[in-house]
């Protein structure tokens, strides 16, 4: 199934059984979603509705996120780096799934974003304020992250 938005930028197309980046290739195998993701419970934003679905578990999606290189990925990344992850099991799901080529290009453009002025600007505007230790905590873990995943 593939899904084309005009007003937004889709980073990937669903296939029966995987997940496929379009800009690189990369492709998630459904198998891995079987494996790390569970039934939860799923509250909407606009209109007020508890549906229970199947939601990939953090490593996965941190996983997923990392691949498109998008600024929405960046924060989103960021954001999951200050909760407690299996780091190994991240670095794995990344390493089985992407070139190492790949990997350092990514670690190189995340890094770019993160240290970029104005970043921590748009962190506080799509995840409301971000309290100063948060922040650290947060940038302290994927930096620690990206050095371990390009060693």
């Amino acid at each position: 199934m593939r899904y084309e938005s005009k007003s937004s930028e889709v980073a990937y197309d669903l296939l029966i059984h995987s997940l496929v980046d379009k800009r690189s290739g990369v492709v998630f195998q459904g198998r891995l979603f079987d494996k790390h993701s569970a039934e939860r419970r799923v509250v909407g934003r606009m209109a007020i509705r508890i549906v229970s679905m199947r939601v990939a578990d953090p490593e996965l999606l941190l996983a997923t996120k990392f691949v498109p290189v998008r600024k929405q990925d960046a924060r989103d990344l960021f954001m999951l780096s200050g909760t407690k992850l299996d780091w190994p099991l991240v670095k794995r799901l990344i390493k089985d799934s992407c070139p190492h080529e790949l990997i350092e290009a990514n670690v190189a453009k995340y890094q770019a974003i993160i240290g970029a002025r104005g970043f921590r600007d748009s962190i506080n505007g799509a995840h409301g304020r971000i309290p100063q230790e948060m922040y650290d905590r947060c940038k302290k873990g994927l930096e620690s992250f990206f050095s371990r995943l390009i060693s």
